[in-house]
């Protein structure tokens, strides 16, 4: 327009001078306007690569926001599994370490009963296996403490079991032909087996050992002690065997009134030994006596001239032991010396 404009100029001076001016000017014209283009395109491409680096920018934003917020959920749910799954194994430790101490309770309670032990043993061996299952190396070292101390009381329970059945046996064969000339033998066996060599160690020491079982136990052991004694003092005559004897019942079973028996009957003077007795029965609680001190006090009353006192301990305490057969047998003696085997 600028060109037209100048070419219809009114003065002749005013217009391009010839064709050359003319043709310099559109050219120059047609080259700014090329120039023009060229630039609105590069403008244009440069606008469209930004465009498409915002969109490549925004899903990748997009992309890690999504990616973290699936990393953020697995985590966090493998988190809350994990957690959960610790809280069930706590929760099921606890249940196995009540079980087992409850079972523990019961057998602490009844030392002499062993199927509770071997109950509660049990008890531990399968907590043990389960947990050894899931891997729970902390639930595994605390069962494994348990089950190992268990093992070992069990263990010591079964074999005083058998020492107090054993020494039941020995008692209720005492008529048995071969018993008298094998009593002592058997008896020393019987704690041998035990782990009390008696014939091997010191008063102190066998009482020693027998102390460290329950004292429910230890007492019992004690009343066996007893009627060995009796038995080597009246039927094989050995006193000093028998002081032996007594010598670690005393030292395992304190027991003031029980002592003051084991005391009398070592008394050689049956008279002696009667009036020292007499106390001893009129102080009896027949209720709290063991079936084996019983027949010991029996027993002493009737070796010493009272047969109407032993057959009144006797039967006293066949009425509060009335399986024990040996009092039984001891009544029967004594009603039949006084003439009324009917009682």
């Amino acid at each position: 327009i600028s060109l037209t404009r100048h070419c219809l100029e009114v003065e002749p001076a005013d217009r391009p001078r010839d064709a050359a001016v003319l043709a310099a000017r559109v050219a120059d014209y047609l080259d700014s306007v090329q120039e023009r283009l060229k630039t609105a395109e590069l403008e244009k491409a440069k606008a469209l690569t930004r465009s498409i680096e915002e969109r490549r920018r925004r899903k990748l934003q997009v992309g890690m926001a999504a990616s973290l917020l699936i990393v953020m959920i697995l985590v966090g749910g493998g988190g809350f599994w994990y957690w959960q799954q610790q809280n069930l194994r706590r929760e099921g430790l606890q249940k196995s370490l009540a079980r087992i101490e409850t079972l523990h309770a019961q057998a602490d309670a009844d030392p002499l009963n062993v199927a509770t032990w071997r109950e509660a043993l049990a008890a531990a061996e399968q907590a043990l296996e389960a947990h050894r299952a899931l891997g729970d190396n902390e639930a595994l070292i605390t069962l494994r403490e348990r089950r190992d101390m268990l093992e070992s009381v069990t263990s010591e329970a079964e074999r005083d079991a058998q020492l107090l059945e054993r020494l039941q046996e020995i008692r209720e064969a005492k008529n048995d032909s071969n018993f008298y000339a094998s009593t002592d033998r058997t008896y020393e066996e019987a704690f041998a087996k035990a782990g009390i060599p008696l014939e091997q160690w010191s008063a102190d020491e066998a009482a020693q050992a027998i102390r460290q079982r329950e004292d429910e136990i230890a007492v019992k052991i004690a009343a066996s002690l007893d009627h060995w004694a009796d038995w080597r003092r009246n039927t094989l005559f050995n006193e000093e065997g028998a002081n032996e004897l007594a010598a670690i019942a005393r030292l395992v079973d304190p027991d003031p009134w029980r002592n003051r028996l084991r005391d009398t009957v070592s008394i050689q003077d049956s008279e002696q030994r009667l009036a020292a007795l007499q106390p001893l029965r009129e102080s009896l609680d027949v209720e709290n006596t063991q079936a084996l001190t019983l027949n010991l006090l029996g027993n002493a009353l009737a070796n010493s001239g009272d047969s109407t006192g032993a057959m009144e301990v006797l039967r006293e305490a066949n009425n509060v032991h009335p399986q024990d057969v040996w009092l039984a047998h001891d009544l029967a003696t004594a009603l039949s010396v006084r003439g009324d085997i009917e009682g």
